[in-house]
């Protein structure tokens, strides 16, 4: 498994790692660029699984450690045009969760859409969308993630799918068109550079 974070990671510098319990890795970077990339890279993958990188000021014991947060690349096509102010983008995406940054996005469309990283809570069902007011109508507006893990399409969480899920009934034969959640939540990876 390092050789393959190794490789996604690209450090410039010496990169080392170790377990350190609890299902935990301790990474050590010798340059303090390479680190910042990998935290503002996120998220990452290993085998499907969200594999989440976490900053440590070295006080930390590995029992008291908890991973319930992940940065997602997150996208809202099918704007209205008064809604693509810098202004407005940035209302949209604070309704959703903890907002770390924005871009506009044209990717050939005429409408262009939103691009937003957020901090969200993993351990609760992912946002299929948000309701905005436009000129007194309500439009929903459905979220799509980049680069998303395996989730639940029964409850909408990271980290396990539909038949490991708590609320699935076993007893009930269900097709996926069925399931609360699917693969419509994700959206194809933008290219971003290293740099």
């Amino acid at each position: 498994m390092m050789d393959v974070m190794t490789k996604g990671f690209r450090p410039k510098g010496k990169l080392t790692s170790r377990d350190w319990g609890n299902g935990l890795l301790l990474f050590s970077f010798e340059l303090s660029e390479d680190r910042d990339w990998v935290l503002r890279n996120q998220p990452w993958h290993f085998d499907g699984a969200l594999f989440v990188i976490k900053s440590l000021d070295g006080t930390e014991q590995p029992s008291t450690i908890r991973i319930s947060n992940a940065s997602f690349w997150t996208r809202v096509f099918d704007l209205p045009l008064v809604c693509q102010s810098d202004k407005v983008l940035r209302l949209i995406a604070a309704k959703v969760v903890v907002l770390e940054c924005f871009e506009k996005v044209t990717e050939g469309k005429p409408s262009g859409c939103l691009c937003f990283k957020l901090n969200m809570d993993i351990t609760r069902p992912l946002f299929k969308g948000i309701t905005i007011r436009v000129a007194g109508e309500l439009l929903w507006l459905p979220l799509k993630y980049e680069a998303l893990p395996f989730y639940c399409y029964c409850c909408g969480v990271v980290g396990h799918f539909f038949k490991d899920c708590k609320f699935y009934d076993r007893d009930e034969t269900l097709v996926s068109e069925e399931l609360s959640y699917g693969p419509s939540l994700k959206a194809p990876p933008l290219r971003r550079g290293r740099g």
